[in-house]
């Protein structure tokens, strides 16, 4: 039978150990200033000038550098969670206690989770509220579901950080692999999908003069999107906030399947096989 309070210990050192090296304060301050950065400077761009804006402006500027911020702090988190306790020797000691593996894995992960979701909640709250106080309250309800799915998007990579932590011996490789999946799933992966669509016959559409262009995408390439944490984040954002662009650049009808629901539910599976796997791996292997 799982023991709660083992879980519980072992979260809680996992959050305090956090809380002593500065690591949710430095990570709620970056998602703190960038907020505001966002809120304020977003609209100089198109040549409305500075201050804050609101809610749904602020959503729109934060959603995709979110997506490319969120996971690579999120791995940071988690990199070293059982491939540093491997290498300094005190893995083995934490499970010579009356803790199982399956207890250690899911104390880690609930620790370290929280450590993600109150930086997230704290960075993007304190600067809702400044926006809220200067620039109204409309469209709060937007500005949560960016914070929740974010929260989400934070959690799977951790997720996917704890499950390769458990495959390697060092830290070092550990945090290579980390910086490995960032690229793939931020930059590599919609390169190698842009590319199929554009060898397969995609029509690329670039106006003249140069600025956003936009390409006909086939219906596979939204359910592929499933399978990418952090494309999944970037379709939701897309379905429920009623984007037809990221970074400028048009993707044409989105499918009805591919819905905010449908990418709200990958991203809380990534939140949750990642897990999965890494007990599975640590249950196998010799410590």
């Amino acid at each position: 039978m799982i023991s709660w309070r083992a879980i519980v210990a072992v979260a809680k050192k996992e959050y305090l150990d956090s809380v002593r090296n500065k690591w949710i304060i430095a990570v709620t301050a970056i998602y703190l200033v960038l907020t505001l950065a966002f809120s304020y400077f977003g609209a100089a761009s198109s040549g409305q000038g500075v201050g804050f804006q609101g809610f749904n402006r602020t959503v729109v500027f934060m959603g995709s550098t979110a997506g490319l911020l969120v996971p690579i702090l999120s791995l940071m988190v988690g990199y070293a969670s059982i491939a540093g306790e491997r290498e300094q020797g005190s893995l083995g000691l934490l499970l010579s206690m009356p803790l199982t593996r399956l207890e250690l894995v899911l104390g880690k992960y609930a620790g370290l989770a929280l450590v993600v979701a109150t930086a997230i909640v704290a960075g993007l709250g304190i600067a809702g509220l400044v926006i809220a106080s200067t620039a109204g309250a409309e469209l709060w309800d937007a500005y949560l579901g960016l914070m929740g799915a974010t929260v989400l998007l934070g959690l799977a990579f951790l997720a996917m950080s704890l499950f390769f932590s458990s495959l390697v011996q060092k830290r070092s490789s550990a945090l290579g692999l980390a910086v490995f999946l960032w690229f793939f799933f931020t930059i590599i992966w919609n390169i190698i999908l842009i590319g199929v669509v554009v060898a397969t016959g995609g029509n690329l559409r670039i106006p003249p003069g140069g600025g956003g262009g936009s390409l006909e995408l086939p219906g596979w390439y939204w359910g592929a999107q499933l399978f990418n944490p952090g494309q999944a984040y970037s379709l939701y954002m897309q379905r429920a906030f009623a984007s037809a662009q990221t970074f400028g650049f048009g993707f044409g009808a989105i499918p009805d399947y591919a819905s905010a629901g449908a990418a709200a539910a990958s991203l809380l599976l990534w939140a949750v096989i990642p897990v999965v796997l890494a007990y599975l791996r640590l249950r196998r292997s010799d410590i």
